[in-house]
């Protein structure tokens, strides 16, 4: 929810977070190999999922690429944590961020 929302950057290779050391990632251009659950419960086409490709965060699990047909934001997510991409312009209320918080 709310209490656990952060504002992160990805710049040059690294993943930036406030009080976290840079995390590095890596975009992989292949099948996951693990499968994404999180959007199970969207029940129309508002969330794609991409399959072919994946993002590897430092040592975490991966970290599945999808993105909103409502607003366009991309939508990056494994077990633990989901990253929403946010245009300043449109601020924070957008369709991704409502479905991540459940409003």
């Amino acid at each position: 929810g709310e209490e656990t929302t952060r504002w992160c950057k990805f710049r040059s290779g690294f993943l930036l977070i406030p009080v976290f050391m840079p995390l590095p990632y890596e975009i992989y251009d292949e099948k996951s190999p693990s499968p994404c659950t999180r959007f199970n419960n969207v029940k129309d086409d508002s969330v794609k999922t991409c399959t072919e490709q994946w993002l590897k965060i430092s040592n975490f699990d991966p970290h599945h690429i999808s993105r909103s047909t409502i607003d366009g934001e991309w939508i990056i997510t494994n077990n633990n944590v989901t990253i929403v991409s946010n245009d300043a312009k449109s601020g924070p209320n957008t369709h991704s961020r409502s479905i991540l918080l459940g409003t």
